[in-house]
Formats: structure tokens, C-alpha cells, sequence
């Protein structure tokens, strides 16, 4: 089944709240802290991804919200603040597409984009890297209670594609940066903070 991306809107946020308890577990982020960051369009940019709507169907349609993703983004540098594919739908690609409009919105706004990732998932460090990511350094026992580094990614704005649509194949994708709480073993995720957040999120 084809999925589409458009921008988020409140009425996504009871299908975002399924989706984080099942790819963020201990980290999740709350309505509140999402409401303010789509009430700040001038430095944030939240798409989601739906499955294809037929006539008659519309935006909002939380049934068919499958992935999401957000940037924030000023003059200087953007982070990656949050990347999820429903667990089901994991593999085909969305998260990839998610990846690629996060990035050309931050090469139109600004020149890096900074994320940060659990330095045990190396499937997801290989995604980052086909998009243009080298790792610039190491947050020691980053994600907690297991005392897991994260290993901070950056990339340089491009003028070219961002790599194969598909190469998030058989990727386990949640994201976050700078949140930094733990995902019990098996789960889905890494992710970065919203302003006055005192964790942080990551990426696939």
C-alpha cells in the first residue's frame, strides 16, 4: 500500500500518541509538548506519513496515519527531532521517505543538520550515512537507566538527492535526539528536545 506525506496537524495527535507508546516506550512525548511544537511553524516542520486516501477522505484521518517525523530548524543548524514508522509497516521504505523531506527542509533552511543516534544501532547509522551523515562525536552514557552512548551524526547541506528511497530496508526506524531515555530491548527507537523539554530524542 502507498503512503503520502503532509504536514502534521492536532487532529493527527491521538494516532501520534498510538504510535509514540509503541515505538518510544519510556520516552514518550506528550500532546502538550506536541501541540507547542506545531505552534512554532517558523523553526519546526512535522510531516506525517498516511496511507493513500481515496475520494471523500481527508487529512486527519488518524486510522491511517502510519510514520511521522519533525525537524527543527533555524539560520545556523536543524536537528532531526523525532522519526517513528509503525512497527507493522517498518521496512518498506517509509522511513526513508520520512528522512529525505526532513532533509530537503533543512537544506532550505539551514546549512547542518545535527542528530543523535544509539551507538548500538549501526543499521540506522548506515541509513544517516547513505544520506550524507559522519559521525562529529559521543554523548557517554547518553540513554538511560542502560547507560547507552549516543553517537552524534552531522551533515552539510547538499544540492543533489539524498540516496535510494529504499535503503531503510529490514531498518527498525524510530527516531530521536537529545532525549535521551531508554527503549526496553527489541524496541524501535532513538530520538531530539523541544524547546524547555529536559530530554531528548533521536533516529531510525
Amino acid at each position: 500500500m502507498t503512503a503520502r506525506l503532509r504536514p502534521m496537524t492536532t487532529a493527527d495527535l491521538p494516532a501520534i500518541m498510538r504510535l509514540e507508546e509503541a515505538l518510544f516506550a519510556l520516552d514518550t512525548w506528550t500532546t502538550a509538548m506536541y501541540r507547542d511544537e506545531l505552534a512554532q511553524p517558523d523553526t519546526r516542520h512535522y510531516l506525517v506519513a498516511e496511507d493513500g486516501v481515496g475520494e471523500g477522505e481527508g487529512a486527519g484521518d488518524e486510522a491511517g496515519v502510519v510514520g511521522y517525523g519533525g525537524l527543527i530548524a533555524y539560520d545556523d543548524e536543524a536537528h532531526i527531532a523525532t522519526l517513528g514508522v509503525a512497527p507493522e509497516r517498518q521496512g518498506e521504505g517509509l522511513g526513508a521517505l520520512l528522512l529525505d523531506a526532513l532533509l530537503a527542509e533543512a537544506d532550505r533552511r539551514s546549512p547542518v543538520v545535527l542528530l543523535e543516534v544509539r551507538a548500538d544501532n549501526e543499521v540506522a547509522q548506515r541509513l544517516y550515512a547513505s544520506r550524507g551523515f559522519v559521525p562529529v562525536g559521543r554523548r557517554p552514557r547518553y540513554y538511560q537507566p542502560s547507560g547507552t552512548d549516543a553517537v552524534v551524526m552531522r551533515r552539510e547541506r547538499t544540492g543533489g538527492a539524498t540516496g535510494d528511497g529504499g535503503a531503510d530496508r529490514g531498518v527498525s526506524i524510530a527516531v530521536r535526539n537529545e532525549r535521551g531515555a531508554e527503549r526496553p530491548a527489541g524496541a524501535t527507537g532513538d530520538r531530539t528536545r523541544p524547546a524547555g523539554a529536559d530530554r531528548g530524542r533521536g533516529t531510525p
